[in-house]
C-alpha cells in the first residue's frame, strides 16, 4: 500500500492520509527506509497536533456555548 508522505497542502485530503497509514501493515511500514520513516514520523506528529487544536477549540466554543 503506498502511503503518501509529502507536505501537506490545501488541496490534500489528510483523513485519507491517515485511512492510508492505518491500513498499511506493519510489514510494509518496517520495510520502508529510514528516511521514508522518519518522514511518515512527522507528518503524523504534525496531523496529530492539528487534529488536538481543532479538539481545543471544539471544546472552547461548546464550553461558552456556541
Amino acid at each position: 500500500m503506498s502511503l503518501h508522505l509529502k507536505k501537506p497542502t490545501l488541496e490534500h485530503d489528510d483523513l485519507s492520509f491517515f485511512k492510508t497509514l492505518y491500513h498499511t501493515s506493519v510489514k510494509d511500514i518496517m520495510e520502508m527506509d529510514a528516511l521514508k520513516i522518519q518522514s511518515l514520523m512527522t507528518r503524523t506528529e504534525a496531523l496529530s497536533r492539528w487534529l488536538e487544536g481543532i479538539h481545543k477549540l471544539a471544546h472552547t466554543l461548546n464550553m461558552k456555548g456556541h
